[in-house]
């Protein structure tokens, strides 16, 4: 055998065909996950989208790989057995197989230069690669075996794995028996592949591939057997043997299924906080899992949910887990009851247009009461949510937050999303007034009555010398407050010019008591947001073809990922904040702590005659003094340490805004990274820090924060030509090599 397979990996490198098939392979995976997945624009370090390429592409490579096995036909005259012949077979291509993914390697490679590759992923996603090569090359030359004609063997060989690449799709367009669509999932390579490419070894994934492998093996063994004229009655009892053993493999690898995490964060494992926990349920707690057949069909990720949530009530032996249909009448009615709506998505194909709506909710309830996660799609904040709700239900723990509009901005409208946010995340909000605005209308609750809610301030213009002392009276007597303002205000609404207009507010001056100053002018930073300008028109305003344009905006920073900003986040027209430790000491003896901070290029844009200048054609890249550099503050904390009272101020007003939202979208998804420091911010104020470790720990990184999109994009011909162009040049040197080599030895040299 070893022989055998020395001489088919021999005659296969001596030709040039697997080098062409290697580079087809390079080329396809990098051209899918740099150019169609738009990496450059508006892509990730998330290597997922890259993996997905490869069954692809694999279609025709492997099996034009396998059609190209020598001497095909002359194993009826091998002295070895059918099983070492075919093994051999298998093993001489999956080595081809395994050195084109190797030189894929490049990819991964080149994302490092652009942001972080998290490795376990990576590496699980290589292993699984390599175990569906060798089962499609199994099956490759299985039907080689089997059909004498090699041009119908590639065919059969093809449309085989392309029934695996897209078979969990069937279900969505065909209406089937359950047991045909769990047939057509178990067959999908995606279905298969998805739990590696987060770093989850899963012995059911594994074990379907290893026997699948095993089984092509041993058929086209028996198929050899009988082209070699051996039907004997041992021989048939042997295939109804093989046959039988593995239906028992494949339906025993369901039962004895685990899973390993190998994330860097553990974030598919219930965490210690939250085991400590559940062992304060002493009464039936019951979490049941409301989901869709049709989700489960277009997103295979969901299983995720479900995998989490019941090894979160394994973790007690008091709640139990239930998956429930919400399909029928008595469920659809019970989830009205909860507020859970079905959510609408898009099933859209390329030639048709349609939408289906699901339901995705957990219900918890535990002595009568119930809490509601109305829509869950994956695992990343699922742990911290349902551990909050739990935490509600069974320590009585509660969140509550007084929301403040302090400038000429209006709640409903342009802070449209801060309510309805915090409700989400847990919060009891009520909506309070500063004392001025209550003297007009005595049914406004003014915020000095609710001393023991912490206050969430959005501006600052509205606030009168009187209210800056009673906000100043408030923090010092051991309240909690999150100010989010400016010394100025911009022009942000729909007609908006995004001018400035500055006037020292009474607030600015109530800070100084703090220790807390804020600068005179514009912060700008290096990092910052990318605009991006669309113009179907010519500078004289004829129309011409569409065109974009890119634009960095040094008024937008963008703040690298750090301690309170995991990963990140945009803000709109900060400003910086100094401290002072002198003044907070000898005032309110507080703790003064910076929060957020930009990078160490940023620089203050001053104001000429009188005016700033905001618009991005004009607003300087960089600052003319390069000494003018450096890192400046655009959140700070102040802690009162007699009182216990808190302050957080945020340099910036408008990163909460629904105009400002909608700036930060991209085509998929809104940017709410800047509600999730408000979040995290106000957990700490009602003394939750705790929970915070649960909410972040499976936040990753995954932006292309090493380089701006304008350095992206000037880099994508040669990022292309590296990662394409490496592999060929090392294929083409090994094709010299083994030619050499073989024409000499056919020489005699």
């Amino acid at each position: 055998m070893k022989r055998l397979y020395g001489h088919v990996l021999s005659v296969l490198l001596s030709s040039v065909f697997p080098y062409v098939a290697a580079a087809v392979y390079v080329s396809f995976a990098a051209v899918q996950f740099f150019l169609v997945q738009q990496f450059f624009t508006t892509g990730t370090s998330d290597l997922r989208q890259f993996f997905t390429a490869f069954p692809t592409v694999s279609i025709v490579v492997i099996p034009a790989l396998c059609a190209s096995v020598p001497y095909r036909g002359r194993e009826l005259s091998y002295p070895l057995s059918s099983v070492s012949v075919i093994a051999a077979q298998v093993l001489a291509v999956l080595t081809l197989c395994a050195g084109m993914i190797v030189l894929t390697l490049t990819v991964p490679l080149a994302v490092s230069l652009f942001g972080d590759v998290e490795l376990p992923p990576l590496l699980c996603g290589y292993a699984l690669l390599l175990l569906y090569s060798a089962c499609a090359v199994s099956a490759c030359l299985f039907l080689g075996t089997l059909i004498s004609q090699t041009g119908a063997a590639f065919l059969a060989g093809a449309a085989l794995l392309a029934l695996s690449s897209f078979s969990h799709l069937v279900p969505l367009y065909v209406n089937l028996p359950e047991w045909i669509q769990t047939l057509f999932h178990s067959l999908s390579f995606a279905w298969h592949f998805d739990a590696a490419s987060k770093g989850i070894i899963d012995t059911q994934d594994i074990l379907f591939f290893i026997i699948a492998t095993l089984a092509f093996i041993a058929s086209g063994a028996l198929c050899l057997e009988c082209k070699r004229g051996n039907k004997s009655l041992t021989l048939k009892r042997l295939v109804l043997l093989s046959v039988t053993a593995f239906v028992l493999l494949f339906a025993d690898s369901a039962l004895i299924r685990f899973r390993i995490d190998t994330t860097t964060n553990r974030q598919f494992t219930v965490s210690a906080y939250s085991k400590t926990l559940v062992q304060e349920v002493q009464d039936p707690l019951t979490i049941s899992y409301y989901r869709s057949k049709t989700l489960k069909d277009l997103y295979p990720q969901i299983v995720d949910v479900e995998d989490f949530l019941r090894a979160y009530a394994d973790e007690s032996k008091y709640i139990s887990f239930e998956l429930v249909d919400p399909a029928k009448d008595s469920n659809a009615e019970l989830l009205n009851r909860h507020g859970i709506y079905g959510q609408t998505i898009d099933t859209s194909g390329r030639e048709t247009t349609s939408y289906a709506t699901v339901y995705s909710a957990v219900v918890i309830s535990y002595l009568g009461s119930t809490e509601v996660l109305p829509f869950v799609l994956d695992t990343t904040t699922l742990e911290y949510d349902l551990t909050s709700r739990i935490q509600s239900l069974v320590r009585g723990t509660v969140r509550s937050v007084q929301v403040l509009v302090g400038n000429s901005l209006d709640i409903q409208s342009d802070y449209a999303y801060v309510i309805p946010w915090l409700q989400s995340q847990g919060f009891v909000t009520v909506q309070t007034y500063l004392p001025s605005q209550c003297e007009e209308n005595a049914d406004l609750v003014p915020f000095t009555q609710l001393k023991s809610v912490p206050l969430l301030m959005l501006g600052s213009s509205s606030c009168t010398p009187s209210d800056a002392r009673a906000l100043e009276d408030f923090i010092a007597s051991g309240s909690k407050a999150l100010i989010a303002t400016t010394p100025y205000e911009i022009a942000v609404g729909p007609e908006g010019d995004w001018s400035v207009s500055a006037e020292e507010d009474a607030l600015d001056l109530m800070l100084f008591d703090f220790g807390i100053f804020f600068y005179n002018s514009l912060t700008a930073d290096i990092s910052n947001f990318t605009l991006t300008l669309t113009s179907s028109q010519t500078a004289e305003g004829l129309p011409t073809t569409e065109r974009t344009e890119y634009l960095n905006y040094p008024l937008w920073p963008s703040l690298m990922a750090q301690t309170n900003a995991p990963t990140g986040m945009t803000l709109f027209w900060p400003c910086a904040i100094d401290l002072d430790d002198t003044s907070a000491l000898s005032a309110y003896h507080s703790t003064l702590t910076p929060v957020l901070v930009s990078s160490d290029h940023a620089w203050q844009i001053k104001a000429v005659d009188g005016k700033f200048e905001t618009n991005p054609f004009a607003v300087p890249q960089t600052s003319e003094d390069a000494t003018l550099y450096r890192t400046f503050n655009f959140a700070v904390h102040a802690l009162m340490d007699s009182s216990g009272g808190q302050l957080y101020v945020w340099g910036d007003q408008y990163a909460l805004t629904t105009q400002m939202l909608s700036y930060g979208a991209s085509s998929s998804s809104a940017d709410f990274r800047a509600y999730d420091f408000l979040t995290d911010t106000l957990l700490k104020l009602n003394g939750q820090e705790q929970i915070l470790t649960l909410k972040n720990r499976n936040i990753r990184d995954t932006s292309l924060y090493k380089m701006d999109a304008t350095t992206r994009l000037s880099c994508r011909s040669q990022t292309l030509a590296l990662v394409i162009g490496i592999p060929c040049l090392l294929l083409l040197a090994l094709y010299v090599f083994f030619f050499t080599k073989r024409k000499n030895f056919n020489r005699g040299l």
